[in-house]
């Protein structure tokens, strides 16, 4: 199971692969990097990162878009 720190933001996420928080959002939404949309925000898995860094291929992405009409 997954713990809190299992999961990082996109600023943790860039410091575990020394890249800019940039980088990290523009490899997440082309699907370069393993992560989830959550939101407006990108969350990661510590393991697929560090995974990734070793050299395997990243997890499907699926990102959806939702619009959600107020008032």
């Amino acid at each position: 199971m997954l713990q809190r720190m299992d999961i990082l933001t996109t600023k943790e996420a860039a410091e575990l692969l020394r890249v800019t928080v940039r980088t990290v959002k523009v490899k997440a939404s082309a699907g370069e990097i393993p992560a989830r949309k959550v939101g407006q925000g990108w969350r990661f898995s510590r393991e697929a990162l560090l995974r990734y860094i070793e050299g395997d291929k990243p997890e499907t992405v699926e990102v959806t878009t939702r619009t959600v009409r107020r008032g």
